[in-house]
C-alpha cells in the first residue's frame, strides 16, 4: 500500500472520531443549557462532561470554553452554591478578556 493510500484511510479512520468528539460535547452543552434552570444538578453534570471533550477538542483558550465555565458558574448560582458560582463566572470573564480584548463587543 503506498504512503498516500496508508495517509488516506488513517485520515478515513481519525476524522469521524473528532466529530463525534464535538457533537458529544456540543449535545451535552444544549441538553445542559436547557436544564440550567429547571434542574441544575443534572445540568452541572451535563457540563461537567463537556468540559473535558470540549478543552480536548478546542483547547482551554476557546469561546466555546469560555461559555461552557459560564453556564456551569450560572447553574451553581441556581442551586445557591455562590461561592463556586462566582469563581467560574470570575474565570469565564478573564477567557474572554483574553478572546476579545477589554473593548471587544462580547467582553
Amino acid at each position: 500500500m503506498s504512503l498516500l493510500k496508508k495517509c488516506l484511510f488513517l485520515l478515513c479512520l481519525v476524522l469521524p472520531l473528532n466529530l463525534v468528539a464535538q457533537n458529544d460535547w456540543q449535545q451535552l452543552y444544549d441538553q445542559a443549557k436547557a436544564l440550567s434552570y429547571s434542574n441544575p444538578d443534572q445540568s452541572i453534570s451535563l457540563l461537567e462532561q463537556a468540559i473535558p471533550l470540549a478543552v480536548q477538542e478546542l483547547g482551554e483558550g476557546s469561546e466555546p470554553y469560555a461559555n461552557l465555565i459560564n453556564d456551569l458558574g450560572l447553574a451553581y448560582w441556581v442551586k445557591g452554591e455562590t461561592s463556586k458560582a462566582q469563581t467560574l463566572f470570575e474565570e469565564s470573564l478573564s477567557l474572554k478578556k483574553e478572546i476579545y480584548g477589554e473593548d471587544g463587543p462580547d467582553y
